[in-house]
């Protein structure tokens, strides 16, 4: 390299024609998915949203693979994305159940009482 560097300059770091390309490697997948979950975790609460947001970004990785490469059991990621859905659905069935007893509520007191009935 340092020869290239004396005869050629610059340019002599540059591939010539007749020269075989230098291969770049491809990053490590296991370590760029991990950097990125680093990232991202350190910006959200909780292990599951910071993995959702990650297999949301990174759609050329396979969900299996990501939940892999983090250490978190696919059971497990499924398990509380499917807690937080039924979690809400219960919540809004309950608002509406208020809604329809008490049509002149507004916002306030109909979000109120399933926040007293959690309790």
């Amino acid at each position: 390299m340092a020869k290239q560097w004396e005869l050629y300059g610059e340019s002599g770091l540059q591939s010539c024609p007749g020269c075989p390309k230098r291969q770049i490697k491809p990053q490590d997948p296991h370590y760029f998915i991990k950097y990125h979950y680093e990232r991202i975790k350190h910006q959200v609460t909780s292990t599951i949203k910071a993995a959702t947001e990650l297999i949301q970004q990174l759609p050329e990785y396979s969900t299996r693979f990501i939940l892999h490469t983090i250490g978190l059991a696919k059971s497990v990621y499924y398990y509380h994305l499917n807690q937080d859905k039924q979690k809400d659905e219960r919540l809004l069935n309950h608002i509406k159940l208020i809604k329809q007893a008490h049509p002149n509520y507004g916002y306030r007191p109909s979000n109120l009482r399933p926040k007293k009935m959690k309790g």
